[in-house]
């Protein structure tokens, strides 16, 4: 059991993902963006989680291109999140967005499905 007086880094990742690109029938997610930046407060001011280490991606212009949820940029930051990680830090990860299942290829699963999600240039496969 972890000694709870040496606690590591928190850090988190927040994806939303409102529209995606490419994809017929999927609808929009109005309140995607909504629920990471109601997140990140949350995190920041009732869990302590340090401003720099919570990291929101969204397709935004106002963001730069780096934190727009495509995937190749949710890979990187997933990456950069654990790099270095130590044993008490805490990592949390949240999407708020599409999801589907494909057929597992290394028949790992149960169901014989995959679980993913989309990035906002489409689905984000393993």
């Amino acid at each position: 059991m972890a000694n709870s007086t040496n606690v590591g880094n928190k850090k988190a990742l927040l994806i939303a993902v409102r529209r995606v690109a490419n994809v017929k029938g999927l609808r929009p997610l109005p309140h995607a963006d909504e629920d990471v930046e109601s997140l990140r407060c949350l995190l920041i001011d009732k869990f302590n989680y340090p401003e720099a280490n919570v990291v929101l991606m969204k397709h935004d212009e106002k963001l730069p291109e780096y934190l727009w949820p495509s995937r190749k940029n949710i890979l990187k930051q997933i990456t950069k999140m654990v790099t270095n990680a130590s044993a008490n830090d805490c990592f949390f990860f949240y999407y708020s967005g599409h999801g589907s299942q494909v057929t597992c290829k290394h028949h790992t699963e149960t169901d014989g499905m995959d679980e993913v999600i989309y990035a906002y240039t489409g689905l984000l496969y393993y």
